[in-house]
């Protein structure tokens, strides 16, 4: 797995980590059982307590295990803020510019 690619715990967008790994898995050409292995390599915590609850041979394809996933992890689905949205993010009163740019990036998480 590439060095910059972080693992999944769950706080983060479920579908940016889909994204990513579906990008490294085309690139990489991985069959089926080896997506299964490097997609539960790339969870921890809660994430992966998630994959080891899941029945054996109950996933019959990696559709299916995208399913799964986004079901048990539907929260961060909203997409993300990108910075062009930035000067139509209102500063509240008395908010330090920290605060602002801090509030903006958590709620865009």
């Amino acid at each position: 797995m590439p060095d910059h690619v972080k693992s999944f715990d769950g706080s983060t967008n479920s579908m940016n980590h889909l994204r990513v790994f579906q990008a490294i898995a085309r690139i990489q050409h991985w069959d089926m059982p080896t997506q299964y292995h490097m997609f539960k390599s790339m969870l921890y915590g809660p994430t992966r307590g998630w994959f080891n609850s899941i029945p054996p041979e109950s996933v019959n394809n990696y559709h299916e295990l995208q399913t799964s996933f986004l079901r048990a992890f539907p929260e961060h689905e909203r997409p993300t803020k990108n910075c062009a949205e930035l000067p139509y993010y209102k500063q509240r009163e008395g908010e330090s510019i920290r605060e602002y740019a801090g509030r903006f990036q958590k709620e865009g998480e």
